[in-house]
């Protein structure tokens, strides 16, 4: 059960290799070798009864239960003495049997879980320095499993102890925001050398976030967290604005302060995310979103909000070529990955009037009622292929509706930059995300759709025109390469005095 202590170990200390055989060896054989700890555990601990006294003895005030052992090895240790851990002792423990034995289900009651909290908090505070490099420890080993495995999940490419570009290590849950807020712009940030990151590990079902240990044997400038609501994601928010110097953006990119959002509140496992996003927001030094409107409805949470808009990647998207003119009837259609239902609701009628000449298409999303006059549906794909996918789609005109709502007005206008990185002529409705792009704008009538669709797929060669037109707006402004600038300044550190002005900034 104990093979030695580790500190800074799943969160505070652990018991290294607890589960294994006693017969195996463990890493470049410790388990079989008498060596000097951090720490042992009081199941089996000898001391000399005056050395005892004079580090202080147990902290029966802070530490009645938990981590009384480790807290009284590390003041020995800075005494100057040996903690010596031996394989040649073998005993029986019944661990927390004396603590549970009349009931079980204590292990989960609130007093019991506040008292385990504060004696959590009381060893960070005491021992923080030494949690983040246990000398018995490698620190390219991780501070999450018990088995001396390699740290591959928060490892940093960084020295903490040489000067370099801004650090950052980010996290979230992995999805298609996420990759287009934090991956791409960060990777591309990487690439020219203007900072180094680190990414944790996650998918779009676990979102992984550093414990106090990590994060500070990490040494960041920077935490960037994407979207982190969830239970695990705000508690450690908590945590690191108590306990570590870590400058913290939070990254946002829709609007959810208002329930009108169906598609949010129903893909979220909480019911309650508004609240949850004012709790990480005022928990962060700074919130990072891409359009005007959704920094002034966040404006009333934080007095430091940035602004940096949603831009493609020029080495994924300017290299792509969609084919026009490729079927008898012109081929209009649209591509969604996540959408409110009543965004593309508008297009039913429009669809129904306009199949008998031309060929819609549909990529990921698509209302029941639509399906029957469709000719072309096409699933989601994985977000690294979705550029390809896309241009292979070969239209000759691009749909993009939206409902008029709060939620909308604040959208990125990212899906016309990908119609038109690929060359495709678009129209949208008139509201405020579209506006200022080379782009047919029309109010949510279908009468106004169809004939701005009509007139389009009756002139082949001014549509073409008006997707030459839209490409070279979006090569020429929505690069990504050419804001990296941009992207740096957003997610570099303010000095503390200067933090609690108010800042928008475009």
């Amino acid at each position: 059960q104990h093979a030695g202590v580790v500190v800074g170990m799943t969160g505070t200390a652990d018991h290294v290799g607890i589960g294994l055989p006693m017969q195996q060896p463990g890493h470049m054989g410790r388990m079989q070798m008498a060596q000097n700890y951090s720490a042992v555990t009081a199941a089996c601990l000898l001391v000399r009864k005056s050395l005892f006294f004079q580090v202080g003895g147990f902290d029966e005030e802070r530490l009645k239960v938990l981590f009384n052992d480790v807290d009284l090895c590390l003041k020995i240790g800075e005494a100057g003495y040996k903690i010596v851990w031996t394989p040649f002792v073998t005993l029986i423990h019944h661990g927390s049997v004396s603590l549970y034995q009349k009931n079980r289900n204590k292990r989960s009651d609130p007093e019991q879980m506040e008292r385990a909290r504060r004696e959590n908090a009381t060893m960070l505070e005491r021992w923080l320095p030494k949690l983040t490099s246990d000398p018995a420890y490698n620190r390219h080993l991780s501070l999450v499993k018990r088995h001396w495995n390699l740290e591959l999940e928060t490892d940093v490419i960084w020295d903490r102890n040489l000067p370099g570009p801004l650090r950052i290590i980010a996290g979230g849950l992995v999805d298609g925001s996420s990759m287009c807020r934090v991956q791409e712009p960060l990777q591309t940030l990487q690439q020219h050398g203007q900072l180094q990151c680190a990414f944790l590990p996650a998918d779009e079902n676990r979102a992984r976030v550093p414990s106090i240990a990590e994060l500070e044997r990490a040494q960041p400038e920077v935490l960037l967290l994407h979207n982190a609501i969830r239970d695990l994601q705000l508690k450690g928010l908590e945590r690191y604005r108590r306990f570590n110097d870590v400058f913290t953006v939070f990254s946002q990119d829709d609007l959810v302060l208002q329930a009108l959002q169906k598609m949010w509140l129903n893909q979220s496992d909480y019911k309650d995310v508004p609240e949850r996003l004012r709790k990480a927001v005022a928990l962060s030094d700074r919130l990072l979103v891409a359009t005007a409107p959704l920094a002034e409805a966040y404006a009333d949470i934080t007095d430091e909000v940035r602004i940096v808009p949603d831009y493609l990647r020029r080495d994924v998207w300017e290299s792509l070529i969609s084919r026009r003119r490729q079927s008898a009837k012109p081929r209009v259609g649209w591509a969604v990955v996540q959408q409110q239902p009543e965004d593309l609701a508008l297009l039913t009628e429009v669809v129904r009037a306009t199949a008998a000449e031309v060929e819609w298409v549909c990529f990921g999303m698509c209302p029941d009622a639509i399906k029957p006059y469709l000719t072309e549906i096409h699933s989601g794909v994985q977000y690294q292929q979705y550029p390809d996918k896309l241009a292979s789609l070969n239209l000759d005109l691009a749909v993009a509706p939206l409902a008029h709502n709060r939620f909308n007005d604040a959208k990125s206008n990212r899906g016309v930059l990908e119609y038109g990185a690929v060359g495709w002529p678009v129209v949208c409705t008139d509201i405020e995300p579209y506006r200022g792009a080379p782009v047919k704008r029309v109010p949510n009538n279908t009468q106004s759709w169809v004939n701005a669709i009509l007139e389009r797929v009756n002139d082949l060669d001014a549509a073409s025109e008006e997707g030459d037109r839209l490409r070279q707006w979006v090569l020429n402004n929505w690069m990504l390469e050419d804001h990296l600038e941009e992207w740096l300044e957003a997610l570099t550190p303010v000095a503390a005095a200067s933090r609690s002005a108010a800042t928008i900034s475009l």
